[in-house]
This record gives structure tokens, C-alpha cells and sequence, in this order.
């Protein structure tokens, strides 16, 4: 029989639920990111051909071969793994029947015709697929004209918007099914026109029910959900490549903790990974700030490092003006190193209201150790905000250096 997956709200996970955890498992057309689970890998291509993302992985036992001809013997898996591959076959009807020949039981999850829809341009997916009645419905992609193929392009490639409705909407977005010894299926049938109605009509109840049962707090979680997968994602990468790291990059004085303190500054670069983190950030109270100012090539950053490391004092890991949006830098202005060029724009008094101060105290906060007495920023611009710094924080310390200018010109040069 055949058992389609249900999905609730919070099954956004596209791996099956009932995969073993041990026991002979196949993954067809595995690529780069392979389920944790299968033992065995296949895939048709070596380069990363109808696919992208990372490279063809090969840390398990990998066959080359083609789904509509699995090199395997009869019933010799447990478990067959089949994701987002069905829709690239030329005949659906020959790769299920050897997915049922090779394996026992399986997950099979492609992509649902509201999803290929949004996305028209990818030409390799020559079937639209959708679940009715427990059986696996194939319908011919027809080649489509749509004029917003570079607008959705866009929109999925590069809107972190974009990804977390596909993982909020994922139980409308993916066909998931988990069968056991049969896969029911039809190629093309003649009652399609009518299929495709109920299947319309489900979806939209399921959406329906989607939307009335999650509401902001499920969009929020999906939120977070998103970012841990990518972060998780992210230390997978490095813990692949750690040893390179360490015999390459700690010859050039460099260290597991300064790897992993770049690695939360570039996401903690992007906007919405602060505003996630900011709302559980409290207001800096009762410290001591210390602001660093002078031109470039002056030694600040050398001063702020030495100071840093007193037992008594937290720094900031770079520039406090790079670690928020609320303080104008001339790098994002168009003049790097030359911030007299956009003086106007950068400099804020004591009666500039427009930052909200606590917003910025708690995004500088984040990375200060709350054990320590003494905060220590320094930002080349600030050189322009004195004034407002310190009607804004409680009784700051300033520390400027002055430096013989045509050493700084020198340096510059």
C-alpha cells in the first residue's frame, strides 16, 4: 500500500519520519546533501548537472547510476531514499518501479505543482507530480512563457522572505510520501482535469488551515527554525574542513576561536539575524564606556586590542559602527578610509534624536561580557559624534590619538 506523509505545521523537516536508523538504506540521486541516514549513495551524475548547491558528497559508499536502472539486486535495501529526484526522469514509471525492485519501503519527496510554478524556469523538471487518493500523479510539463521567470528567480535565490515562507507553507509546497511494498501511481491519466480540481480544493484547505493555526507565532518559529538549519549548517561545513583549517590557517596565526568569532560577526552582519536577537538583549546599566577615537592609521585598532585584553575591560570584536545600521560609516557612504569626504552625514550632536539609543546599546551589548566593568568601542567616525556619545551614554571616557601626519599619509598610501 501506499501511505502519504502528513504533514502538520510543525513537520517542516522534508526528511521522512519513519526512516530506521539502521539497516541497509539507499538514497537515489543523493548530490550534495545526502541524508544522515543512508548508508548506500547513488547518483546519475559526478558533476553537479540538474542540480544546484554543494558538491556530489562521497563520505559513504557511493554507486554511479541511473534510477530508471538501479545497478542492484532485487529487494536488497530496507529503505530507499528518493528527494526532490522523480521529477528529472525521463520515465517515472520505470524509476518507481525500481525504486520497489531494489528496496523494501521508502520516502519519495518532489516538489508540488504550486511550487513548480514558482519557480517555471527550471527546464529539468520535466513532471508536475501531486498526491490524491494515495497514489503519485504525474502530469507533462509543458514549457511555459511566464515574463516573471527573473523576478521569482530573484525573489528565491536571494529573499530570506522567500525561504521562510517555503518553510512555513513546506506541507503545500512538497509532495511527501513515505510506501510500503507498492507505490501507487498514474502517468498522465485521462481523468486528470478532475484530479487536479480536488487536489486544488485540498490545498487551499490545507492553506487555510495553515494560516488559522499559525498565525505570527508559527512564521516567528519558522524563523528561528531557519536560521538554527543555516548556522547548523554552516558549522557542518567547517567541521568537514577542520583539519585544513588547522594545519593551514594556524600558520598564519590564526586560531579556532577567531574562525568562530568571524563566523558570528558575518551573521550577525545581516539585519534580520538582529533583529531575531536583539528582543533578548537587555540595556547595557551601570558600565563604564570608553570610546577610542582618531584618524586613520593612527593606532587605534592597536590600542583598542592591548586595552582589550585587560582583565577588567570587554572590546568589542570590530568596529562598533559596523555592528549596526544606526550609525552612518563612510565604507557604506562610497568613501572607505576618508569619512572627512561625508562629514555631513556622519556627524551627529547632542541634539540628534533620530538613533534610538537603546536599540544601539543592546546591539553593541550582545557582544560585550556582561562580567566586565569597562566597555571598550572604537569606530574612526565617531571622531564626528563625540558630542552626541556623550550626552547618550552615562559619563563616557574618551581616548583620542594624535598621530604626525605624514606618518598617517604614509600608512595610508
Amino acid at each position: 500500500m501506499v501511505k502519504q506523509k502528513t504533514q502538520n505545521l510543525e513537520d517542516v523537516q522534508h526528511w521522512g519520519k519513519s526512516i530506521p536508523n539502521s539497516g541497509k538504506i539507499l538514497e537515489v540521486g543523493s548530490g550534495g546533501s545526502p541524508h544522515p541516514k543512508s548508508t548506500i549513495l547513488c547518483d546519475k551524475y559526478l558533476a553537479g548537472k540538474e542540480r544546484s548547491g554543494a558538491k556530489l558528497a562521497k563520505d559513504r559508499p557511493f554507486v554511479l547510476g541511473n534510477g530508471e536502472k538501479l545497478p542492484f539486486k532485487d529487494n536488497v535495501f530496507d529503505y530507499s531514499i528518493c528527494i526532490h529526484v522523480i521529477e528529472h526522469a525521463d520515465n517515472p514509471a520505470l524509476f518507481l518501479d525500481e525504486l520497489m525492485r531494489v528496496s523494501k519501503k521508502g520516502y519519495i519527496e518532489t516538489p508540488s505543482i504550486l511550487w513548480e510554478e514558482m519557480q517555471p524556469w527550471r527546464e529539468f523538471h520535466k513532471w508536475l507530480i501531486f498526491a490524491i487518493d494515495n497514489t503519485l500523479i504525474f502530469k507533462k510539463k509543458k514549457d511555459s512563457d511566464s515574463t516573471l521567470h527573473s523576478l521569482m528567480q530573484k525573489l528565491i535565490s536571494s529573499s530570506y522572505e522567500v525561504t521562510l515562507l517555503r518553510s512555513a507553507f513546506k506541507p503545500v509546497l512538497n509532495v511527501s510520501f513515505e510506501w510500503d511494498s507498492k507505490i501507487e501511481y498514474l502517468i498522465e491519466p485521462e481523468n486528470l482535469s478532475e484530479l487536479l480540481s480536488r487536489w486544488t480544493e485540498e490545498m487551499i484547505a490545507r492553506i487555510d488551515a495553515l494560516i488559522k493555526r499559525g498565525g505570527r507565532r508559527a512564521f516567528f518559529r519558522h524563523m528561528l527554525r531557519f536560521m538554527l538549519k543555516r548556522t547548523q549548517r554552516k558549522l557542518n561545513m567547517f567541521a568537514q574542513h577542520w583539519p585544513k583549517f588547522l594545519t593551514g590557517h594556524m600558520k598564519h596565526n590564526s586560531n579556532l576561536k577567531e574562525y568562530l568569532k568571524r563566523f558570528g560577526l558575518k551573521l550577525y552582519y545581516r539585519k534580520y539575524v538582529r533583529d531575531l536577537i536583539i528582543p533578548f538583549v537587555r540595556v547595557p546599566r551601570g558600565k563604564t564606556w570608553v570610546f577610542i577615537v582618531g584618524c586613520y592609521n593612527s593606532g587605534t585598532t592597536l590600542l583598542d586590542y592591548i586595552l582589550g585584553c585587560h582583565e577588567e575591560i570587554s572590546a568589542l570584536p570590530t568596529e562598533g559602527a559596523a555592528l549596526t545600521r544606526l550609525l552612518a560609516r563612510p565604507e557604506d557612504l562610497g568613501w572607505p578610509r576618508m569619512w572627512y569626504k561625508c562629514v555631513d552625514r556622519v556627524r551627529l550632536d547632542e541634539k540628534d534624536t533620530t538613533p534610538n539609543v537603546d536599540r544601539l546599546k543592546k546591539e553593541w551589548g550582545f557582544w560585550f561580557d556582561k562580567e566586565k566593568s569597562i566597555f571598550l568601542e572604537k569606530s574612526i567616525a565617531n571622531s564626528a559624534r563625540i558630542r552626541w556619545l556623550n550626552q547618550n551614554f552615562d559619563q563616557p571616557y574618551f581616548i583620542w590619538i594624535i598621530r604626525n601626519g605624514y606618518c598617517v599619509a604614509e600608512g595610508i598610501r
